[in-house]
């Protein structure tokens, strides 16, 4: 569900983006597919999460193992792809602002 609210989230939204581009003729921008999937992926969370409160048993957990919850240091590596991360995310949300666009 989470890979539906940003067009650079999985390969099948761009893909979605260039098909409406031209089957539709549709130039939907960044922030106009996250304001349409933000909330559908929000419901659908949320409906999910219903779900698995309905369908889960207390008896069901005892057979799950532990997850080790913490707090890891940031890392070099970890840093350096958060960085690529949010550049990424922030070209790609100001392709539509002028000048980038005729580029």
């Amino acid at each position: 569900l989470g890979g539906m609210i940003t067009p650079i989230a999985s390969p099948q939204n761009a893909i979605a983006l260039v098909a409406l581009q031209q089957v539709v003729g549709a130039d939907v921008s960044f922030g106009r597919w996250s304001s349409v999937a933000a909330p559908v992926a929000l419901v659908g969370t949320l409906g999910v999460w219903l779900l698995l409160l309905l369908l889960l048993r207390p008896d069901d957990c005892a057979v799950l193992p532990r997850v080790a919850c913490g707090v890891t240091p940031l890392t070099r590596t970890k840093k350096f792809s958060l960085g690529a991360v949010a550049v990424a995310v922030l070209l790609w949300g100001t392709l539509s602002w002028p000048p980038l666009k005729q580029t």
